[in-house]
């Protein structure tokens, strides 16, 4: 039977060039049911854009009642370096080995690369998530040196992609994926799957492949109902995609059922939440995630393990999320399932 940690590292995490043992240190502290997969930092909910599918700039999304209560409350504070420094400390001490940086925008929180290189020189892997619009040659080496990995959001091709965000933003995140490339850094795409946009992802991909993006991921959105695609959108999108990762499987990393299950989300929902992953505000407050972010404590003053042992939040409003998929759900009730899938072979449980 293969190694598990190779398995991991080669059909999970080697889009993003995790290596040694922070690849052991990932999948252990996941299987021994200790601490969740990562971690979403958001360090500043400032933004430079307005996305039509985000919660933070106001949008009236039904489902999105829980915002109004963490919105209201102290949500611009944001706690400086030295704060984080010691929740990053509280990270590691229970467990937690991947962090995202995300917001918000998070190249808008000043000491953001300070913040970062600290995490990293504490040996966690740091992932960059970010609209790109932010990145150009004069800072990518400054990126690529902090992160060790980035990941850019794309809603589609030119004009598609600035009707979800802001006018010249796909320009400004093209270019940045190409910085990036230039540096030798691991830059990838996660692209938003709307009905705008579904049928644009192939010429995304040429697109993609041509700035220098090295994978692309998807994911469905789940705010704005106006924009989920249809059932027959999707199928006819997994369609294509099987046909294109045969062709080139390094680039599309997703798995097929993990593709498959955009369509079952729309009936099923499962939570990932604890589990999976937890979140972080920018004031120091863990949170149950950022989708629907109910708060369990606060990581300046307590424990995070003791946290998430009296964490019991009340998620029955939530209406998902892209982590809501089959994919997600076979990973946190039984981790062998998921590998099983990746390799099409029996795997056996040691007693």
């Amino acid at each position: 039977m293969k190694d598990i940690f190779e398995i991991l590292k080669q059909e999970i995490l080697f889009p993003l060039n995790v290596k040694g043992n922070i690849v052991s240190g990932i999948v252990k502290s996941y299987l021994s049911n200790h601490a969740p997969f990562f971690v979403t930092v958001m360090v500043t909910h400032r933004c430079n854009l307005s996305c039509r599918i985000c919660p933070y700039k106001g949008n009236d999304f039904p489902m999105n009642r829980n915002f109004q209560a963490y919105c209201s409350s102290n949500m611009h504070d944001e706690i400086d370096a030295s704060s984080w420094f010691r929740v990053i400390d509280n990270l590691k001490k229970n467990g937690i080995r991947l962090v995202v940086f995300t917001g918000g925008e998070p190249l808008l929180k000043e000491d953001v690369f300070q913040i970062a290189s600290y995490a990293r020189d504490s040996g966690l892997f740091t992932i960059l998530s970010t609209n790109g619009t932010l990145i150009d040659d004069s800072n990518a080496r400054l990126v690529s040196s902090n992160f060790d990995s980035t990941t850019i959001s794309f809603y589609g091709m030119d004009e598609t992609h600035d009707f979800h965000t802001s006018e010249g933003a796909f320009e400004k995140a093209s270019k940045a994926a190409l910085s990036l490339s230039k540096t030798g850094h691991s830059a990838g795409a996660a692209y938003i799957l709307t009905n705008r946009n579904i049928k644009e992802f192939e010429k995304f991909s040429v697109h993609g492949r041509e700035k220098g993006i090295s994978y692309i991921r998807f994911h469905p959105v789940h705010y704005d109902k106006e924009l989920i695609p249809s059932r027959e959108e999707y199928q006819e999108f997994y369609n294509r995609f099987m046909l294109l990762k045969k062709q080139n499987p390094s680039f599309f990393v997703d798995h097929a059922f993990f593709i498959e299950s955009f369509q079952k989300r729309l009936c099923e929902h499962v939570c990932p939440s604890l589990k999976m992953q937890i979140s972080v505000s920018p004031d120091g407050r863990l949170l149950s995630c950022c989708t629907y972010p109910v708060e369990l404590g606060n990581l300046l003053t307590q424990d995070l393990g003791e946290a998430l042992k009296n964490a019991d939040p009340d998620l029955s409003e939530c209406e998902g999320c892209c982590l809501n998929t089959q994919q997600y759900f076979d990973l946190i009730n039984n981790p062998l399932v998921i590998f099983q899938h990746y390799l099409k072979e029996e795997f056996r449980t040691e007693p």
